[in-house]
């Protein structure tokens, strides 16, 4: 993780908190993201990589939160969350993950058209490990 990581991600941020904005620069963003990452992979020796793998996160002793700021499909949201935003009527507005200490936490929160209040769904389970040591 970099200084120039951190300032991408709030450009990022601040491009998604505007609702008209342009696929173009998010994406030129997101390859100055994964370029900064290759770099930094290139100049660190091979083992000695700052960036934790998911399986050392999900299994560590500190709990980290991440907001979704970014899906490819419907179905990627559809298989991580509970797909209730495809209820007519609902929208959904936030993701977020918390993960590590063994648990995974997702929170989703849904809004509804109209004059009804929002419903955050909480999702919980076990992280664990397969066989191999490197499938969650």
């Amino acid at each position: 993780y970099s200084e120039r990581a951190d300032v991408i991600i709030k450009q990022l941020t601040t491009l998604f908190e505007d609702d008209k904005w342009d696929a173009t620069t998010v994406l030129s963003e997101i390859s100055s993201l994964i370029e900064n990452a290759n770099e930094r992979e290139q100049s660190e020796s091979v083992g000695s990589t700052n960036v934790p793998e998911i399986r050392t996160i999900a299994g560590g002793g500190v709990r980290r939160s991440y907001k979704m700021a970014w899906a490819g499909s419907d179905d990627t949201i559809c298989h991580m969350g509970t797909g209730l935003h495809n209820v007519p009527l609902a929208r959904l507005q936030e993701v977020f993950l918390s993960i590590g200490q063994s648990r995974a936490e997702l929170y989703e929160v849904i809004s509804i058209i109209g004059p009804f209040p929002n419903v955050k769904n909480t999702l919980r389970g076990s992280v664990s490990t397969i066989s191999n040591g490197k499938t969650l």
